[in-house]
């Protein structure tokens, strides 16, 4: 138990210092680093304009009213720029194969995927964590929910939250490891092509199927539905139960895609 807690100390130590590094470097060059920023916040406004017209046709789509959908929104935006101010290094896995600098991580004893994971951030990204957060918040105070059970469900949507976030991660993984043998795969570009699409209430697929395939599959509903759901209309055990499982199984197989492929990379030295 003791060594598990100094390894966990170890790799939250990593990550805090790899956060400031990656801050240091984004804040030396202040006008790119506000030019940046700006860009995200436009993408972001016209993302949460494009909701606003859609409601000022209707009242609510599939049962979800205006407030529960931009609590999903919300929840997509945070979960968005977790991802990208913590591993967006991933983005760029195929440049540093091909170029032969992923050896200066294989170097370092910490294990490889979370060095890769958290090698680089990109911070001016943490205004889509300020906006979601802000969305969310928002959200909540015209839906009325407040009370004792209120405050339960928010612990269990930031354990969703959690889960949502090792799905898409690890879904970035597994199309990113394809770069071991295609250099070019736009693994982490699909993967935020997931999450744009989990803005939208998953119940507008309908049959059992698509809900499979949407849950399970391709598992939209436990990044950003399920949680806004469990959120705004409380704990449902069943769902808690497969988002778990889903994280879990995803978490296993990037695991294993990701040490399949490393194995079959041929250093720059070799």
């Amino acid at each position: 138990m003791k060594d598990l807690a100094r390894k966990l100390k170890k790799y939250i130590t990593i990550f805090i210092l790899f956060k400031k590094i990656n801050f240091s470097e984004r804040i030396a060059y202040r006008f790119g680093f506000f030019l940046m920023s700006s860009a995200v916040f436009v993408q972001l406004f016209f993302n949460l304009f494009f909701i606003e017209i859609i409601f000022s046709w209707t009242k609510n789509i599939y049962g979800w009213s205006h407030y529960e959908v931009l609590l999903i929104v919300g929840t997509t935006l945070l979960l968005d720029g977790l991802m990208w101010t913590s591993c967006a290094f991933v983005h760029i896995l195929g440049q540093h194969i091909k170029m032969g600098t992923l050896d200066f991580l294989l170097t370092k004893p910490v294990d490889t995927q979370f060095l890769v994971s958290i090698f680089r951030g990109d911070l001016e990204d943490i205004i889509r964590v300020a906006t979601g957060l802000g969305v969310v918040i928002f959200s909540l105070t015209h839906l009325g929910n407040l009370g004792w059970e209120f405050i339960l469900n928010i612990f269990w949507y930031l354990l969703l939250i959690a889960n949502g976030f090792i799905i898409i991660y690890s879904i970035a993984i597994m199309l990113s490891a394809i770069k071991f043998w295609t250099i070019d795969s736009g693994g982490f570009h699909v993967a935020d092509t997931i999450i744009r699409a989990a803005q939208y209430p998953t119940d507008i697929f309908s049959g059992k199927m698509m809900h499979f395939i949407f849950s399970f599959i391709f598992p939209l509903a436990f990044i950003a539905t399920v949680p806004a759901k469990v959120l705004s209309r409380g704990f449902d055990g069943k769902l808690v139960a497969e988002s778990f499982l889903v994280a879990g199984i995803f978490f296993l197989i990037s695991r294993k895609i990701w040490k399949f492929g490393l194995s079959k990379y041929s250093s720059a030295s070799s």
